[in-house]
């Protein structure tokens, strides 16, 4: 449990330092140095990628998740890292035919000249998820954090500062940002020969066989059930550039980074928390599992309830600050459906995770199918109506939706439950801050958009601070904020 409080926390303070870095990728360079249109073709490139990279790793992940504790005790450790060498060869050559038919015959936005460059950042972005999913496996996740939030983010500013000194094509620049991603994969590999968890290829004789059965299931089904989830998460991406254009999709990314500002406070947690499911599963220790279970939807849905409400409240002065900001405000919208995506996705706490290393981990499958076809079905109908607004709030409803049927079915079959009193708590909370800041930007008579937001954002952040300490709304979080008091104090004269 300390280490996965440890991971947690440098997770944390990773992702929130990627803040400051993302806005000034995001928020500012981008903004001010591409076009729309070329900051819309670069997000199109990393979504269908990463679509394909995810696809190509044949469900290895969670298979190393739940195999290689069993592979060190039964003696096939080895055995199993060269059957995840095996399947990545393989799953690097299905996703190259695979965009390649996808990029001649079934998409019409992008030209051939296009191609080479998608090729390149699928096979770089492959290496990374890969190396990521390994220090993931191993409990490392703060380390694939850093690389994710701060090394790869930094070199974004750097390529951005590097167009701006030297005036390099559009072209050179995503030569540059291919570099950026090659840094990150060599991080990450010095960070697995460092801490010495390598695979394992040398050949062992040895008898003792592989489940090879077990194996190929789970991994049948989780190559489908990963795919698809990343797809859930870029779809919208793809579809604007689709329906819309490629401008449109620029707004649409930048908008995107601002509305992900809601998870980041989690991610530390959820990216460690995963493997102590795993591992309450393995135990069949549903008290804890259950407890853990309300544990991180209690403290998310504050957390992200604050952030949330926060970023609607500053949205003016952000709009203010960067470049082109009237162009970009026509995206407000997004950020208040997708900010609400991730808000919903939060505070229902992890259930997909959970569901996942269940012996019904089928069924996350079987929803998120179901998922996936409503946000299509929900971005076709808006989309032409709405426009941008229209597929951030196609993301939120089918997210919703999402969740809503696997808190159900948890609760129905596992007897598994995030929610009490305080959960009902901490929306009431959520609810009238939210309340509060919409008032503040509808009726407030104020012209100068930064004393209008701090007006909002100032009683917000004392409600919640306030009540965190010194109420029992989230213990977890009142015992953090009090850990990190005490320090302070230390350090004070």
């Amino acid at each position: 449990m300390v280490h996965i409080r440890r991971q947690s926390v440098l997770g944390s303070v990773f992702a929130i330092l990627g803040v400051g870095i993302g806005f000034l990728n995001s928020g500012f360079l981008q903004p001010k140095l591409l076009t729309t249109d070329e900051i819309g073709i670069l997000r199109y490139f990393i979504s269908l990628s990463g679509i394909v990279a995810s696809l190509a790793s044949l469900g290895m992940p969670p298979v190393l998740i739940k195999y290689i504790p069993l592979a060190k005790s039964a003696g096939y450790e080895g055995k199993l890292h060269r059957l995840f060498v095996l399947f990545l060869g393989i799953g690097l050559l299905l996703g190259l035919g695979f965009l390649i038919i996808y990029l001649n015959y079934f998409q019409d936005k992008l030209g051939p000249e296009w191609y080479g460059y998608v090729y390149q950042f699928y096979v770089i972005t492959f290496l990374l998820s890969t190396s990521i999913s390994w220090l993931d496996v191993h409990g490392l996740t703060s380390k694939s954090i850093f690389a994710r939030d701060v090394v790869i983010k930094l070199g974004f500013v750097t390529a951005l500062a590097a167009l701006y000194f030297f005036g390099f094509s559009f072209e050179s620049f995503l030569y540059l940002i291919e570099a950026v991603y090659v840094l990150g994969v060599f991080f990450l590999l010095y960070s697995v020969f460092t801490k010495k968890i390598g695979l394992k290829l040398k050949k062992v004789k040895t008898r003792i066989k592989l489940p090879f059965k077990s194996i190929l299931s789970l991994a049948g089904f989780s190559v489908i059930y990963n795919s698809i989830n990343f797809l859930k998460r870029e779809i919208d991406i793809l579809m604007v550039a689709h329906l819309m254009s490629f401008s449109a999709t620029g707004i649409y990314a930048i908008m995107m980074f601002f509305a992900v500002l809601v998870e980041v406070p989690g991610r530390g947690l959820n990216a460690i928390a995963p493997i102590r499911f795993g591992q309450l599963w393995a135990q069949k220790d549903m008290n804890a599992l259950n407890s853990l279970y309300h544990k991180t939807s209690q403290n998310q849905l504050i957390i992200a309830g604050f952030v949330y409400v926060s970023l609607l409240s500053v949205m003016p002065v952000a709009f203010e600050i960067m470049p082109n900001g009237t162009t970009f405000s026509a995206g407000y919208l997004v950020v208040v459906w997708l900010g609400l995506a991730h808000f919903t996705q939060l505070g229902f706490g992890d259930s997909g995770r959970i569901l996942y290393y269940s012996d019904k981990y089928r069924y996350n499958f079987y929803f998120t199918t179901l998922m996936l076809i409503m946000v299509v079905g929900l971005n076709w109908y808006f989309i032409p109506k709405y426009g941008l607004s229209g597929a951030g709030f196609a993301t939120f409803l089918s997210q919703l939706f999402l969740n809503i049927i696997r808190w159900h079915f948890l609760k129905r079959h596992f007897a598994l439950q995030p929610f009490n009193n305080k959960s009902l708590r901490g929306f009431s909370l959520f609810l009238l801050t939210l309340g509060y800041a919409w008032i503040i930007h509808i009726y407030a008579d104020i012209e100068n958009v930064f004393l209008k937001s701090a007006l909002a954002v100032i009683p917000i952040c004392i409600i919640y601070f306030t009540l965190i300490r010194y109420t029992d709304i989230a213990l977890d979080l009142k015992e953090r904020v009090e850990t990190y008091l005490s320090k302070v104090r230390e350090r004070l004269p």
